[in-house]
């Protein structure tokens, strides 16, 4: 899809972010904002019109912002390669006194810049700060409309949940309560206590707090961790232990949100997709076909990861197809999070009489990095029979999932929290 000289490649977050190209090739992230009535909308412009003019290293770049026929707006911005906070976080329980300095001065100072030329930011937390793969914290997601923001939960400010508008000392609570999440340590408690002043007078502005680093430790880049740790991370922080993918946050001004719950065995339990690097279609076989009668080609040559996860996919969309449990061991370690998974799925088909037919799963796009996959999967409309009753599916959107292979084997099944190509952070 081609939106004002843009061309939209894959929605990543949300279905209004979205990894893109500009007019020159170059990799970028689009977001499409909802219009909104006339006072907001010049607000925002003008918000949008000072991050555009201004660069901070720890603030995510703004390239580009326009108008569109039907009031939306629609931001460019730069497209990074990283983790979030909060994910590192999850994978590693704490982080170092100088890793927790170096955020403390790159978002602080971000932060103080942003005060300082009127920019709230109004939804500070540690998924809404990016690590890029050099170790550098870049606060995301400043292009949103302050007073339309609810905050997240555990990192609000006492006014904002007794309903009072975003300002720079909210702000600072947030990023107070981020840098808490991040250690147990009584010394940092202690140098942040009065951030948390239920008075958001008596609270330091982010200036001050950023001095007072220099009295906690010697900033260090953050160290992420692996790839297959960070895919457990993301399943064990949700609620539901099978949760894939990330949130995307809402424009509106509503309760706080929650993670919401999406499965790679829920949202793709049905399809199973050939990683090639170009769009095909995969007729899977009938329901009654058991897994011997399942013929794979094998290349004379070694296969790449991308063209073995293939062959996994279409045993594991046998397997699903045949409600054959004991074949699912063919496709995945014996630890994998969706093994269990997809062992549940088929024992609650079975339970209730439940089977499907008619899969078409078509994979848009593929980026290989030794056994980490990226893919973008759609799964095609299809039949589910339910106790003697068959509908028909409608097709899903397009969805990017990452792949984990261990010893010819599926390791770990994420969500990309960013595109297929990079890791871009929405805005």
């Amino acid at each position: 899809m081609k939106v004002a000289g843009y061309d939209l490649l894959s929605a990543l977050a949300g279905r209004d972010i979205y990894e893109a190209r500009d007019s020159s090739g170059k990799a970028c992230v689009v977001s499409l904002l909802p219009a909104l009535p006339g006072g907001q909308r010049d607000t925002l412009i003008r918000r949008l019109a000072q991050l555009r003019a201004w660069q901070h290293p720890h603030v995510v770049q703004v390239r580009d912002v326009q108008e569109l026929a039907d009031g939306r707006l629609l931001v460019a911005h730069e497209a990074l390669s990283g983790t979030t906070l909060g994910t590192i976080a999850a994978a590693r329980g704490e982080l170092s006194g100088p890793e927790i300095a170096h955020v403390w001065d790159g978002i602080g100072s971000a932060l103080g810049a942003l005060h300082e030329r009127g920019i709230i930011h109004g939804d500070v937390s540690a998924d809404n700060i990016m690590v890029t793969d050099e170790g550098r914290p870049v606060l995301i997601d400043v292009c949103a409309t302050p007073a339309l923001e609810g905050g997240t939960d555990g990192f609000q400010a006492p006014e904002r949940l007794a309903g009072g508008p975003a300002s720079a000392a909210a702000d600072v609570y947030s990023f107070a309560a981020v840098l808490r999440s991040l250690s147990a340590s009584t010394a940092l408690a202690d140098l942040l206590a009065d951030c948390a002043d239920a008075d958001p007078a008596a609270r330091p502005s982010c200036r001050d707090l950023v001095a007072r680093r220099c009295q906690f430790a010697h900033p260090e880049p953050v160290s992420t961790p692996s790839d297959t740790a960070l895919a457990a991370a993301r399943i064990r922080r949700r609620l539901p232990a099978t949760e894939m993918k990330p949130r995307r946050r809402t424009r509106s001004r509503r309760p706080p949100r929650r993670a919401v719950a999406v499965s790679f065995a829920i949202a793709a339990v049905l399809g199973a997709g050939a990683l090639t690097g170009r769009a095909i279609a995969i007729q899977p076989p009938s329901p009654q076909a058991s897994i011997a009668e399942v013929t794979l080609t094998v290349a004379e040559q070694t296969p790449t990861p991308a063209e073995h996860l293939t062959r996994l996919l279409h045993r594991r969309d046998a397997a699903l197809m045949a409600g054959d449990v004991a074949a699912l061991s063919e496709v995945y370690t014996p630890d994998a999070p969706a093994l269990l998974q997809d062992r549940d799925t088929l024992a609650r088909w079975a339970a209730e009489d439940t089977s499907v037919a008619g899969l078409t799963t078509t994979v848009l796009s593929t980026s290989a990095h030794g056994e980490r996959i990226q893919a973008v999967i759609s799964v095609g409309p299809h039949e589910r029979t339910y106790a003697g009753e068959t509908a028909t599916v409608a097709a899903t959107a397009p969805t990017c999932f990452v792949f984990f292979l261990n010893q010819d084997r599926i390791a770990a099944i994420a969500a990309c929290e960013t595109g297929p190509q990079e890791k871009p952070a929405g805005p």
